[in-house]
């Protein structure tokens, strides 16, 4: 299938208060590693765009794919942080739910996503 060997996740403030995001990954598919960027405006999207270059040619499934929402969370003894993202593929919703206990909220947000992924592999192949 896919692993994510190593991020990288850089923001940057522009004139008229815009915020981008650019995720910088490095992504095993079938045995080839790909280096890939992506952009957005939240690490969940950058991290989307980044693994959606890297994967689609292998696996045109993740196209129906989308997120539907996302949320993060730290309990207030700021003992873990966990991400939940809620996926679609335009029949069924789901949900995955992922936790770093380094306190990496982007850690947690992007296993939440590869999780989403790999369910969307296995769902339609």
């Amino acid at each position: 299938m896919f692993e994510v060997l190593s991020f990288k996740i850089r923001v940057g403030q522009y004139p008229n208060d815009v915020i981008e995001t650019e995720a910088i990954l490095k992504v095993d598919v079938d045995g080839k590693t790909k280096n890939v960027v992506g952009e957005g405006n939240d690490v969940k999207d950058a991290f989307y765009q980044a693994l959606s270059k890297a994967l689609l040619s292998t696996y045109p499934c993740l196209e129906k794919l989308k997120i539907v929402s996302y949320e993060v969370f730290v309990p207030k003894d700021n003992s873990f942080v966990a991400a939940v993202l809620i996926f679609s593929n335009g029949e069924e919703r789901w949900g995955e739910i992922e936790s770093s206990v380094n306190l990496n909220v982007c850690e947690a947000i992007l296993r939440a996503l590869v999780k989403g992924l790999r369910t969307m592999i296995k769902k339609t192949g």
